[in-house]
């Protein structure tokens, strides 16, 4: 292997052809995009490009990097016209502009890891291709990792201010995608991790924090997603709910606890704005939790809210440190569908006539995939 340390731009770009192993010492300028050669490693300095960045080939490495383009630009992207990617890593890495990662065009197998990525600012408005579901055209993310492998590795703090941001989200196949830093959204209709695709297993090990009027903690809309852990949820706006399952979820895990701070707001919900209450956990008719463990509590402090909702069915439940509603008007518990465990739990609600109610018919006034307003009788349990 050819090591070299370069200090200059025309150092660098004379190391590409020949070297295997680059550091970079200082701060380089005025360089076109550069391409790693396969195996190549790339570590150091900070790099500054007029257009786009750094692309990977296969087997590289871009490591203790600053890499920094125009906002609109690509930052690091990938050369899709190799049929195998090998092993990309991306790792301690601060970019300005878009890390888009793809695997289309020639690329048929490959394994990306991406471990300790910051993004201080990307704009994507002008990015063409967009997934589209669910109502809604989805705009590229400031990390993107499209169609790639089957591990995923998210480990840098997550940041999103605009409207409808996910901080977040799986469109494709992963296999275990583990977030070691906050997942942190201030807009409004936001979501910190979202699942449309197929994902094994999610481990976020650090808070998810909303902001924003409807933004929620955790939605589990569509596709597949076997197992989640997260170390704590909380919302700070009315309509911000803090989990939403619409899908099987064999085992949702919380270490901590899942809050919600605000009552009922607008929230974007399939291309349409509907009304929201912000409860803690939601499980909608087309929902089912295995397994909901909860190492800390589960509790609303907005007004004429639902700290749980259970619509759906949660086979095992447990909750250590109980579920309260501290708003007035609001209750602990509604319960249309069933909750396996639920007698064992102490519920309380500060202002409501019932700490837990069992509801006669569906209740889903909250059901972003209602035809027309339902009502129904309740019945206070005890």
């Amino acid at each position: 292997m050819t090591s070299v340390r370069v200090t200059s731009a025309a150092e660098l770009l004379d190391a590409l052809a020949t070297a295997d192993d680059i550091e970079v010492d200082g701060s380089l300028a005025g360089m076109p995009m550069i391409t790693l050669r396969p195996g190549v490693t790339l570590r150091g300095g900070t790099l500054r490009f007029g257009a786009k960045g750094v692309w990977l080939t296969s087997d590289n490495l871009l490591e203790d990097a600053n890499v920094i383009v125009p906002d609109w630009e690509v930052a690091i992207g990938n050369d899709t016209a190799v049929a195998d990617l090998g092993r990309l890593t991306v790792r301690n890495v601060r970019a300005r502009g878009q890390v888009l990662l793809l695997a289309g065009d020639a690329v048929r197998r490959g394994h990306v890891e991406v471990d300790g990525l910051t993004v201080v600012s990307a704009d994507l408005r002008g990015r063409p291709d967009r997934p589209h579901g669910f109502g809604v055209d989805a705009m590229q993310g400031a990390f993107t990792l499209w169609r790639s492998g089957r591990r995923g590795r998210a480990a840098h703090r997550s940041h999103r201010q605009g409207a409808n941001d996910m901080v977040l989200d799986n469109w494709g196949q992963v296999g275990d995608w583990t977030a070691r830093a906050p997942i942190t959204s201030h807009g409004p209709s936001g979501i910190g991790f979202v699942n449309f695709g197929t994902l094994d297993r999610l481990d976020v090990q650090a808070p998810v924090t909303t902001y924003g009027v409807g933004a929620r903690g955790f939605n589990v809309y569509d596709g597949s997603l076997d197992s989640a852990r997260f170390e704590s949820i909380t919302t700070h706006a009315d309509g911000a709910v803090g989990v939403q399952v619409s899908r099987a979820l064999p085992v949702l895990d919380i270490a901590g606890s899942v809050t919600t701070n605000g009552s009922r707001g607008t929230s974007l919900v399939r291309g349409v704005q509907i009304q929201l209450s912000a409860i803690a956990v939601s499980v909608q008719p087309t929902g089912r939790i295995g397994r909901l463990s909860v190492g800390g509590s589960l509790s609303s402090h907005g007004d004429d809210v639902v700290t749980l909702d259970v619509e759906g069915a949660i086979d095992t439940l447990k909750v250590q440190h109980g579920i309260t509603a501290a708003g007035a008007g609001s209750d602990a518990v509604h319960l249309a569908g069933q909750a396996g465990g639920l007698d064992e739990v102490t519920v309380t609600a500060a202002h409501g006539p019932s700490s837990a109610r069992q509801t006669t018919d569906v209740c889903d006034l909250d059901d972003p995939y209602r035809k027309e307003e339902k009502r129904c009788a309740q019945h206070g349990n005890g």
